[in-house]
């Protein structure tokens, strides 16, 4: 699996990374994934549901808004791709 994640406010990119993994696709990977993910960044991490990767598996992305959040995300959202 192939990532790519950006940290944006509207259409401005404020930091990204390529993530990979070989893992297969699982709810249990993709919060592996988003966590990982989400330290590379420096971010907080999103509190993950089923419908969050549900979403990923259908449309090959999935957008977390500061609701999503714990903590503060200080940016608009954070997205995930993949490609």
């Amino acid at each position: 699996m192939k990532i790519w994640a950006k940290v944006m406010d509207g259409d401005k990119i404020y930091a990204d990374t390529v993530y990979e993994d070989r893992s297969p696709a699982s709810f249990d990977n993709f919060v592996k994934w988003v966590d990982d993910i989400c330290k590379t960044l420096d971010c907080s991490t999103p509190i993950l549901l089923p419908l969050h990767y549900r979403r990923f598996l259908d449309f090959k992305n999935v957008k977390f808004k500061p609701d999503d959040f714990v903590e503060s995300l200080g940016h608009d959202k954070l997205v995930i791709e993949q490609f």
